[in-house]
């Protein structure tokens, strides 16, 4: 588990799960579990940080992680719209936007997209 008993995340766990997402897309680059991971893992850094730049630097590393989920399973459209939200919070409105934009007109009837 990556969150401890007192409801916080685990440093050690995280940082086990980085190698082992890391190690897997190694051994099969289109492994978009191990990608999505690793997204959701740099969102947690992100949101652990106070330094700006730790914090930016954490959402792009999330941003790329699901766009190479996206590339190895193009049909689950969950990860671009966890890139765009990646892509929002590191600074770069216009990128997630256009993300969005295209998400909404792949999948109209994805609500999540659309209320994005």
């Amino acid at each position: 588990r990556l969150y401890e008993q007192q409801g916080g995340i685990n440093p050690q766990l995280l940082t086990d799960a980085r190698i082992d997402c890391l190690e897997a897309v190694k051994v099969d680059p289109t492994e978009e579990t191990a990608y999505a991971a690793l997204g959701e893992i740099w969102r947690l850094d992100a949101l652990r940080s106070d330094d700006r730049n730790f914090v930016v630097l954490k959402w792009r590393q999330s941003a790329d992680a699901y766009r190479e989920a996206s590339q190895a399973a193009p049909l689950v459209v969950f990860f671009p719209l966890r890139r765009a939200m990646a892509l929002f919070e590191a600074g770069d409105d216009a990128e997630a936007i256009r993300q969005l934009m295209g998400l909404v007109r792949k999948n109209p009837g994805y609500g999540e997209a659309n209320n994005a």
